[in-house]
């Protein structure tokens, strides 16, 4: 194949695997229990697991055509950790900016059960955040 072709390949399966990742996320949003979902679980069982299987299918077949063509991707280059981390980090940010905000508007903040759930979220995001601090952090900070 010349350049011009691979070049199309590899586009095409680059966009096709970001639909891919799209379908995942709508599958696991629908199953998730956030108070923001868009989509309503109406997949079975079975769908899903054809749908994952199917998934799968895809992206070894790319992967082989691809090395079947000697195009070599781009490897991963950011650490899931890493990326998780900042995110916690910047959810454990906006938790204290809401209590902050609401100590300052609402005289005293949050008052019972909402500031115990609000405690109990902080709390989630603390523990998470030492879930995923390496081994030499976690034994620098005294665990």
């Amino acid at each position: 194949m010349n350049r011009d072709t691979n070049n199309t390949l590899v586009k095409v399966f680059h966009d096709v695997d970001g639909m891919l990742v799209d379908i995942e996320e709508i599958i696991l949003e629908s199953r998730s229990h956030s108070p923001f979902n868009e989509y309503l679980t109406q997949l079975s069982a079975d769908q899903t697991r054809a749908v994952s299987n199917g998934i799968a299918e895809l992206r070894a077949g790319m992967i082989c055509i691809l090395r079947l063509h000697g195009i070599v991707t781009n490897n991963p280059t950011i650490q899931t950790t890493c990326a998780v981390r900042q995110i916690v980090a910047d959810a454990a940010s906006r938790f204290d900016d809401l209590v902050t905000h609401a100590a300052d508007t609402l005289l005293g903040g949050f008052e019972g059960e909402t500031s115990k759930l609000l405690l109990q979220m902080q709390d989630a995001l603390r523990q998470m955040r030492r879930a995923l601090l390496s081994p030499q952090e976690s034994h620098q900070e005294g665990g």
